[in-house]
Parts: structure tokens; C-alpha cells; sequence
């Protein structure tokens, strides 16, 4: 088994991308293998607990979306487009998103 704090992929990348790298043939990681930060978003209780409800997700910009999908949370706004939709939170940085888009 791998713990680790990162994120950005899912656990089935993440053990494709360690076998990959560590030239393992025989003996291979596999997803069940790998614990990423957000792992326990996977976990039923806490889909079914939040599967409703609007989450906020963050992340490298578009991958934080993926894992929640894949995570089956469908209702979610990414830091950057709630930022978009207040702009006091993020002085210096703008962000493209208007409230149509989102």
C-alpha cells in the first residue's frame, strides 16, 4: 500500500504512473493500492452525504472537476469560478468565469 498527501489524479493513474516509473513488471501497484489525499471523498458515507449538496472543490484548474466527478459529487464550483462570482476574495487575480457560465 502507498500513502500519499497527492492528488491531481485518480488512484488508477497514480499506480499506472508508479509502475511506469519504478519499471515494476511482476508485482505491480494497483488502484486499491494507492491512498491520495482525497481517497476518502470515495468513501460511501461521505458520497452519500454530500452527493447532494453544492461542494467546493480545489485544485489545478479542471482536474479538481474530473475527481469529483469521479467521485460522483455532480453538484460543485472550483475556487476559481466561486472567486469569479466574488471578486473581493481574489483582488489582484481575475478569473474568466461570469454567473451564465457557471
Amino acid at each position: 500500500m502507498l500513502l500519499t498527501n497527492g492528488g491531481m489524479v485518480t488512484e488508477k493513474d497514480k499506480a499506472e504512473h508508479l509502475n511506469e516509473l519504478l519499471g515494476l513488471k511482476d508485482e505491480k501497484f494497483e488502484e486499491k493500492h494507492i491512498v491520495l489525499c482525497h481517497t476518502p471523498l470515495g468513501e460511501p458515507q461521505i458520497v452519500d452525504r454530500y452527493k447532494d449538496d453544492i461542494v467546493l472543490v480545489a485544485g489545478v484548474r479542471g482536474t479538481q472537476t474530473q475527481l469529483a466527478e469521479n467521485y460522483k459529487l455532480h453538484r460543485y464550483v472550483s475556487l476559481e469560478e466561486y472567486a469569479a462570482l466574488q471578486p473581493w476574495i481574489s483582488y489582484f487575480t481575475k478569473f474568466d468565469f461570469s454567473a451564465e457560465q457557471l
